[in-house]
């Protein structure tokens, strides 16, 4: 996590660390175009939310999100979480 705000300038509050302690949130570096910080929420049994944000802390558009949402999602269910999503 503090690679990734050295690299993107993404900002992690406290409560964000404790989240990746208690397993409920995760942070993946994203190293496609545009290169950015992803975070995943969990609840007991499926993600609550999934956020891109790029260098300078900004939120990826829908267009750069979309592909990183359908193979954070995949990578999730290949590792036996969220086995009810439907496969598109």
């Amino acid at each position: 996590m503090f690679q990734e705000t050295q690299i993107t300038g993404v900002e992690f509050e406290e409560f964000w660390y404790e989240s990746v302690e208690e397993g409920v949130a995760y942070f993946f570096s994203w190293l496609g175009n545009p290169r950015c910080t992803v975070l995943v929420v969990w609840d007991e049994k499926e993600p609550t939310c999934i956020e891109c944000r790029k260098v300078g802390d900004q939120l990826v558009t829908e267009i750069e999100g979309a592909p990183i949402h359908a193979e954070v999602t995949q990578l999730f269910r290949s590792a036996g979480f969220w086995q009810s999503q439907a496969t598109h």
